[in-house]
């Protein structure tokens, strides 16, 4: 991820909070709900995702993901936005995130982490540029 250049800087009071919820929780609740074509439309073109590892690139890879990834019966949980830099049209920010499974006894913890996330708006939107997930360990 690179720093934001060349646009004004926001205060703290415009940064995009409203955006930054709007595209976490969409992320959680359409990819827990299978829902990949819109969970995709949070992504610009170019993005790229990076799981442990694995980086997967553009609209195509990120499709890669999909298909690799196990169903996920449960839910991803993700705590407030940190904003670490800002502009007018880009920003990165990180979150706290929690993923629960169902299982015949209820609900348990599969994994904690933290996304790391390059946001630019693309297409008169906010959109995911980047987003890094690191799982377990240390933000």
């Amino acid at each position: 991820m690179t720093e934001p250049a060349a646009s004004p800087r926001l205060t703290e009071s415009l940064l995009p909070y409203h955006e930054v919820h709007r595209i976490h929780d969409a992320y959680a609740e359409l990819l827990d709900g299978g829902e990949h074509e819109r969970w995709l439309e949070l992504f610009t073109a170019d993005a790229t995702l990076t799981v442990g590892k694995e980086v997967y690139s553009g609209q195509d890879g990120i499709r890669r993901f999909l298909a690799a990834r196990k169903p996920h019966a449960g839910r991803h949980l993700t705590g407030p936005p940190i904003f670490v830099a800002g502009t007018i049209d880009h920003c990165l920010v990180q979150a706290n995130f929690l993923a629960l499974q169902y299982t015949d006894t209820g609900l348990v913890v599969k994994a904690t982490g933290r996304y790391h996330d390059e946001l630019r708006i693309d297409g008169g939107r906010w959109r995911i540029a980047a987003r890094t997930v690191r799982i377990g360990g240390k933000p």
